[in-house]
């Protein structure tokens, strides 16, 4: 499935092991991770994997897993809930916050400190 932001389109892939997605779940992951991913255009792809466990504690029951490989670097984000709508919500939270750390990362490296030589310094 692909998903459409302001600067292209992001393939987002929806796998399942040990249970079925349904088409809701699979648009609601299209939709939120496109959404999460926008501001960044070195995501094309991203790989969502749902895994159902049957498990003694409830709220470990559905583990998600999203992953992407942006710049050279890969981000994996691992999310366990009792629902699969709560781990995708969960999973989405921790993509964006790495993708913007990612982000200031990347912008803060191409800054020069003003000690450095070839600095631009402010005048009076």
């Amino acid at each position: 499935m692909t998903s459409t932001g302001k600067r292209g389109i992001v393939n987002v892939r929806v796998k399942s092991r040990h249970g079925e997605a349904d088409d809701g779940f699979r648009e609601a992951a299209e939709l939120k991770l496109g959404r999460a991913a926008k501001g960044f255009d070195a995501v094309d792809a991203i790989e969502v994997e749902l895994d159902e466990h049957k498990t003694r504690r409830p709220d470990q029951r559905f583990r998600l897993e999203v992953s992407t490989a942006v710049r050279g670097r890969f981000i994996r984000v691992v999310s366990e809930a009792d629902s699969a709508e709560s781990a995708l919500d969960d999973a989405v939270d921790r993509f964006s916050r790495q993708l913007l750390r990612l982000k200031d990362r990347i912008i803060d490296g191409h800054r020069k400190p003003a000690d450095q030589p070839g600095a631009v310094e402010e005048r009076d």
